[in-house]
C-alpha cells in the first residue's frame, strides 16, 4: 500500500464500531465505512466531526460501554 499526499488515514478503537443504540444494535463497520465515504474529500477535522456525529446520532443518548477513540490524519 502506498500513501500519497491528500490521502486520509482513519484510526479507531473497537468502541467506535461496538457503540450500541437503545435496541442493542452495534454501529458496526458498515455504518463506519458509510460515514467515512460520506465525508470523503473533506479535511481531517471535518471527517472527525462527521464520523463522531454519526456515532452520536446512532447511540441516541445511550452511554458508551467502552472507550471510543478516533484519529484522522491527512497526508500532506
Amino acid at each position: 500500500m502506498t500513501v500519497t499526499a491528500g490521502d486520509v488515514l482513519f484510526f479507531y478503537t473497537d468502541g467506535c464500531v461496538e457503540a450500541e443504540n437503545a435496541d442493542g444494535d452495534m454501529f458496526g463497520a458498515e455504518r463506519l465505512e458509510a460515514a467515512l465515504a460520506a465525508a470523503a474529500g473533506q479535511g481531517a477535522d471535518q471527517v472527525m466531526v462527521a464520523v463522531e456525529s454519526q456515532i452520536t446520532r446512532f447511540r441516541s443518548g445511550v452511554e458508551l460501554t467502552d472507550d471510543a477513540t478516533m484519529m484522522v490524519v491527512k497526508v500532506g
